[in-house]
């Protein structure tokens, strides 16, 4: 099957997800220079789930879970609920991972924003690495003005610096737009 031909755009954000693994195709864990992650987003119909399944087929680990978000976070929200706690919620809906790829990425409750918050605390904390596909930049999740701002620390978790020895450093993701 051929492989449809890329615009830079969707280059650069394949080279990206490229340089998280090694030359067996083994996840580069999260740390140092390599961020935590990739944000893949732009307009619908521009490639980001293809790139992300690209990257996922080509990760010869079998630790790996590729899951659209809607699905993914149902069924998060009813193991928190079960559980009270997020770690062990992470540990009955993904179990033990290296790397985590979700379609579809999106927050439009504030409610579900905390809940997210706290999913990506445990996840960067374990070092995992997460692969997201969305339609909106990460400036423009929870765009709901009320609610927004109190969403700002978790973006800047997701956008955090890059540069520099500081504790951020290995819990941010790149982003990289397709559009």
């Amino acid at each position: 099957m051929l492989e449809p031909a890329l615009d830079a755009a969707q280059e650069a954000a394949a080279a990206a997800l490229d340089a998280l693994l090694d030359r067996r195709g083994r996840v580069r864990k999260p740390g140092g220079s390599r961020p935590a992650g990739i944000y893949l987003h732009g307009r619908p119909g521009r490639g980001k789930t293809m790139l992300m399944d690209r990257f996922f087929a080509a990760t010869s680990s079998k630790r790996k879970a590729r899951l659209h978000f809607h699905r993914f976070f149902a069924d998060l929200s009813a193991a928190v609920r079960i559980t009270g706690s997020m770690r062990t919620a992470v540990d009955m809906v993904v179990g033990d991972v290296d790397l985590l790829c979700f379609d579809e990425f999106q927050v439009d409750d504030i409610g579900d924003g905390m809940l997210i918050a706290r999913l990506l605390d445990v996840l960067f904390t374990r070092r995992v690495l997460v692969i997201v596909t969305a339609n909106q930049a990460p400036a423009e999740l929870l765009p709901n003005p009320v609610f927004h701002e109190q969403f700002e620390p978790t973006i800047a978790l997701i956008t955090g610096p890059r540069a520099g020895p500081d504790a951020q450093q290995a819990r941010r993701t790149d982003t990289c737009s397709t559009s």
